[in-house]
């Protein structure tokens, strides 16, 4: 018998529009040093961004660690994720899918997983001018109220803060470039108000030397600062809660929505806003003072 093109052993089988490898039932082994071959893949080959990365090499370690040399197949797989609920089963199934569809060409161990699709968060209690006003009071440095009217009066992400560059910070303006990118988040201009240029101003003349972040820390920096914030005061400043804080504001003082979306990093969806919206730095800058936002007063 002659098997049809397509069939012959060697080649490819094609299984819901993705190509399987000729025996793809066979296990596969996962040895715990190819892990490091892997997050070097998902940050050179995929160019996700950092965090994506550590969250990819961390899910795939544990499953790894539960694995304790089995191999793996779709029921082991299957076993795996029973226990998880829909957060944490996502998160597998995000790593699982760079692992074994990117990486080692193996998308038919997955892709019978679905992910569970979750409601979306709802933004509740927020916290009011005069919350934020006992938030500012409560920080104990500079450097923390800085941060925190940066965050609040930017729209920027907590990262997004942590890795500009002074050659970011447009001082005359008020203006920060974040120059964040990467596959599932953008960023372009966002600018901070005078509050935050006084705190900031007084932060930077505490700086021995101007390196090349005005502020060279990790994440838990601030994490720390709010953390005693919020345990004192009851108020969440968190990023993201002042992000969140940032957008409500800027919209009850009749910013146009895809403006913000803007100062956010956030792409435009609709086609007026796409194609026939002037954000120049120029126009943002003057949308952004019209709205003349205050955190504290």
């Amino acid at each position: 018998m002659v098997l049809r093109p397509g069939f012959e052993p060697g080649s490819a089988l094609w299984l819901k529009g993705q190509a399987v490898p000729y025996g793809s039932c066979e296990l596969v082994n996962i040895p715990l040093e190819a892990l490091d071959k892997f997050e070097r893949f998902c940050k050179v080959d995929l160019s996700l961004a950092k965090k994506t990365v550590q969250r990819c090499r961390y899910e795939m370690g544990r499953l790894v660690k539960w694995l304790d040399g089995k191999l793996v197949s779709i029921d082991v797989l299957r076993d795996y994720l029973e226990p998880f609920h829909a957060e944490g089963r996502n998160n597998c199934l995000r790593s699982f899918r760079h692992y074994f569809r990117d990486y080692i060409k193996r998308p038919d161990l997955i892709m019978s997983f679905k992910f569970i699709k979750t409601p979306p968060k709802l933004v509740l209690n927020l916290p009011s001018k005069e919350d934020l006003q006992i938030a500012y009071e409560t920080f104990e440095t500079i450097r923390d109220k800085a941060m925190f009217l940066l965050y609040a009066s930017s729209g920027v992400r907590r990262q997004e803060l942590l890795d500009v560059t002074f050659d970011g910070v447009n001082f005359e303006d008020r203006m920060l470039v974040p120059g964040h990118q990467s596959r599932t988040k953008m960023s372009y201009i966002t600018f901070y108000n005078e509050e935050a240029e006084r705190a900031f101003t007084e932060y930077l003349e505490t700086l021995p030397s101007r390196k090349e972040k005005p502020f060279p820390y990790t994440w838990n920096a601030y994490f720390k600062a709010e953390r005693k914030v919020k345990k004192k005061t009851g108020v969440n400043v968190s990023p993201q809660i002042l992000r969140q804080w940032f957008c409500n504001e800027m919209g009850s003082l009749r910013v146009p929505d895809r403006f913000i979306d803007a100062f956010c990093g956030r792409v435009p969806r609709s086609i007026l806003a796409r194609h026939y919206t002037d954000y120049s730095p120029k126009r943002l800058k003057q949308t952004y003072d019209k709205a003349n936002l205050k955190v504290l007063a």
